[in-house]
């Protein structure tokens, strides 16, 4: 798998995105589902105010990104890109491309 071979669909809702998802993945090389919301669990740690917490999530974030700035070994962002690529994977188990539309990632 190589992160080429993953596609975002990236709209507004409502604005033809289910067509153009159609019509890409109208082939045996290509898989997809729509709307899986998966990198919308990971936006609150590159921008909080888009999740809505019990907790404070502005803080949860400075004190997440304090602990980075102290902690310069650890390469977070390439680990998170492989965790979330590991996510996609059994979706390219017989396929060369795999398609995520979720009209969400326009925020």
């Amino acid at each position: 798998m190589s992160e080429e071979n993953l596609i975002f669909i990236v709209s507004q809702p409502r604005a033809g995105s289910t067509y153009l998802q159609n019509l890409l993945s109208n082939n045996r090389q290509t898989n997809t589902c729509s709307e899986p919301w998966i990198l919308l669990n990971f936006v609150n740690q590159l921008n909080p105010k888009f999740t809505k917490t019990d907790f404070d999530n502005k803080l949860a974030a400075d004190a997440f990104h304090d602990y980075l700035q102290k902690h310069k070994e650890l390469d977070y962002y390439k680990m998170q890109k492989e965790f979330i690529l590991d996510i996609y994977k059994p979706m390219f188990n017989g396929y060369k491309f795999v398609i995520d539309k979720t009209p969400r990632y326009w925020e």
